[in-house]
Parts: C-alpha cells; structure tokens; sequence
C-alpha cells in the first residue's frame, strides 16, 4: 500500500509539473496585457498615431483601388507589405485601431511562440526578453508594420526545421520587409542551399505576380529627406 501511495504521489506531482509547463507563468502574461493595453491607449491619443498614417493614405488613394502608391517616395517597401497596409482598411472600426490590434496579435503570437520552450521543459527566458522589451521602445512597436516580418521570422524560427520549409517562410517575409533573408545565414550547412532556393521561388513569384510594385517611385526624394522636410517648422 505504501509502494502504491508513493508511486501515486509522485505520479501526481508529474502531473502537476507538466501541467505548469505546458501553462506559462500567469505572471507573464499579466505583464503583456497590462505593458500592450497602456501601449493600446497611448498609440489611440490623438496626434500618436505615427506612420500608421502613411499607410492609411496608401490604402485610400491606392491599395483599396487594387494598385500600388509607387509614386509615393515613402514606398520603398516590397509588395507584399502591400497587404499588411490593405487588411486594416477592410476590418471593421477605424484603420488606426485596427493596424494597432493587427499589430498586437502579431505580438500576442510572437509571446506564444516564444513560450513553447517551456512546454518542452524548457525556459521562458525568451518570452520574458520579449514581453518586457517591447514596451521600453515605446509606441513604435504597434505604429509601424515590423511586428509582422517579426512575427514570421520568429515562426520560421520557432515552427520547423526543414530547410526548404523554413527557406519558403523567409521567402515570404522577404516579400513584405528585406531584412528577415538575413537568417539564411544561420542555418545549417545541410540547410542553407534548400532554404536558399526556396527563398528564390518565393521572392520569385511574388516579383512576377506583382510587377508594379516592384518598379520603385519615380520621385528622387527619399523617405529621410521626406520626415526631414516634415519635421521642419513652416514659415508664415
């Protein structure tokens, strides 16, 4: 009986610690909501909205239309970053709110995937890195579209490790912001050719697909010269 109880009680505590591994630490995700709620009410202040903006006035003039605002100096972005600045405008409430929880969620899935470790016995370390940092940059986290290349990058990162599975995931960042083709070169020997090619494919056929948005602004001014110019005081 004894053999029994104690073969049941440490049963149980196994249980209780796989069950506390696979539930990050509440205190964590107390933190998030309460750092991404006052980051929510700081962006929605009047005059904070920051470059969510510009995108607004891609998706009225032209993205909402079907067609790209290469004209527009400040578009120096891929085109699938194209749709990253058309979704807000097709959710419901205004384009700022919705950029801002589209952002959000970004972050939300960021924290998930960075609590995955912990399932597996792992630390949170990471998540924590992560939950805390994001605020301490302030409101620029949620008023530009970055957190989404994050969001893939740290997918691609987090969720495979099959070389041409993980070179397709890069390829798709890259379509929306360059610099996530940087992670290339951090995979394995073994690795580095199938992710590689798949990237190609992908970038490939995005730039096919989207010829327009590719070609670039025919205006000689760049985006620091255009908040350059902003940020000056007019003359009366």
């Amino acid at each position: 009986m004894r053999l029994l109880a104690g073969l049941g009680a440490r049963r149980g505590r196994s249980d209780l610690m796989t069950w506390r591994k696979s539930i990050p630490s509440p205190a964590l995700w107390a933190v998030w909501l309460a750092t991404r709620t006052v980051l929510y009410l700081l962006v929605t202040a009047p005059g904070t909205s920051g470059d969510v903006g510009i995108y607004q006035r891609w998706y009225a003039c032209c993205l909402s239309h079907g067609s790209f605002p290469v004209a527009d100096p400040m578009w120096q972005y891929p085109p699938g970053a194209a749709l990253v600045f058309w979704l807000p405008g097709r959710l419901p409430g205004s384009y700022v709110d919705s950029f801002v929880f589209l952002a959000i969620g970004c972050d939300l899935a960021i924290t998930l995937m960075l609590c995955s470790p912990a399932r597996r016995g792992g630390s949170l370390a990471g998540a924590w890195y992560w939950v805390c940092g994001v605020p301490l940059l302030g409101v620029v986290t949620v008023t530009r579209f970055d957190m989404v290349p994050v969001a893939l990058s740290v997918a691609a990162l987090c969720l495979t490790s099959r070389g041409g599975a993980r070179g397709a995931l890069i390829g798709a960042r890259a379509a929306v912001k360059v610099w996530p083709v940087t992670l290339l070169a951090g995979m394995a020997p073994g690795q580095w050719r199938r992710g590689l090619a798949a990237t190609a494919v992908v970038l490939a056929a995005v730039c096919v697909t989207f010829p327009s948005a590719t070609a670039g602004s025919s205006s000689t001014r760049t985006p620091a010269a255009w908040r350059s110019n902003r940020s000056r005081p007019r003359r009366s």
